[in-house]
């Protein structure tokens, strides 16, 4: 039996995050216009990188609506991608398995 595949979910919002008890400072990035106009977001958008939401991709029905509201350029997900993973590898994150 093969290991189903699991979709990692970051929040974007158009609030700064607020400092986490205990811990303080936040891991996010205030998306660049370009890349807020990709997505369908405004203008100071931001993405939190140390929230997510992982689930097995079967389980994606769950949620309300699936379709993309657009995408990111190739280079600003590579970024974003590096930026997520070290997160993640620094168990530096609040999440829902």
């Amino acid at each position: 039996m093969s290991a189903r595949p699991l979709a990692y979910l970051y929040p974007i919002t158009s609030t700064m995050p607020p400092p986490v008890v205990g811990r303080g400072s936040r891991i996010f990035l205030v998306l660049p216009d370009n890349e807020a106009h990709r997505v369908n977001q405004p203008e100071n958008s931001v993405l939190i990188l140390d929230e997510v939401n992982i689930c097995r991709e079967d389980e994606l029905r769950l949620f309300e609506n699936l379709d993309p509201l657009g995408s990111f350029s190739p280079i600003f997900v590579d970024n974003t991608a590096r930026l997520a993973l070290a997160t993640l590898k620094a168990n530096w994150y609040s999440g829902v398995a």
